[in-house]
């Protein structure tokens, strides 16, 4: 981490040594671009493509470009995974809750009539519903950070805060904003459209900016 490459030349109009805008720049290119709404609608998608673009695994390794190719594929089904499972324990949590006699033997009282009794089967539901979002928000966080320390590394970009940690600091509390970043960064929006459902975010002519 604190030896840059200084010297790494430009690669497609990728700027070297700064970012090539500010992380709150989200709305440099309006509202609807599909870079801003991808980052707060569908994060682990706009990372896969910026992950691709910068020849990295589904876990945020570098590796060769043959095998960055499958990683916009993995973290797509990883992603429906979440979804699937996520909306199966939301549907059985609500259907736990939905009828107050299924499960009359089953309550955990906390000894005030005023607060809703809940069954032990809904808070068990309630805490793995809970887990498995908060485990795939943690990833989501791991592989931002990784893929923002290898872009800072390739093009020369030195922390500015949180020395040591600004990575994972980013891409805790400024997730969506960062990848964003990172889009904008590696690719240029002003030169080629950004798209949705590409491998890289970019049209399939275009190949990867880096």
């Amino acid at each position: 981490m604190d030896s840059l490459n200084i010297n790494a030349p430009e690669r497609s109009n990728i700027p070297v040594g700064h970012w090539r805008d500010d992380l709150c720049d989200c709305f440099r290119f309006g509202a609807l671009h599909p870079v801003c709404w991808m980052a707060y609608c569908f994060p682990t998608i706009l990372a896969s493509q910026v992950m691709t673009r910068m020849s990295l695994n589904w876990l945020g390794g570098p590796v060769s470009a043959a095998e960055a190719a499958s990683t916009f594929k993995k973290l797509l089904i990883l992603f429906f995974i979440y979804w699937i499972i996520g909306s199966t324990l939301s549907a059985a949590l609500i259907t736990s809750k939905g009828d107050p006699h299924e499960h009359d033997n089953d309550f955990d009282w906390d000894g005030d009539e005023n607060q809703p009794v809940q069954s032990k089967t809904t808070i068990g539901l309630t805490e793995y519903h809970n887990l498995w979002h908060f485990v795939f928000v943690l990833f989501g966080v791991f592989i931002a950070t990784r893929t923002r320390y290898n872009i800072r590394e390739r093009y020369a970009i030195p922390e500015q805060n949180c020395r040591g940690c600004e990575d994972v600091c980013c891409s805790c509390f400024c997730h969506c904003c960062v990848l964003a970043q990172m889009a904008r960064h590696t690719g240029d929006y002003e030169a080629h459209t950004a798209m949705c459902c590409t491998e890289n975010g970019l049209p399939s002519h275009v190949p990867n900016v880096v």
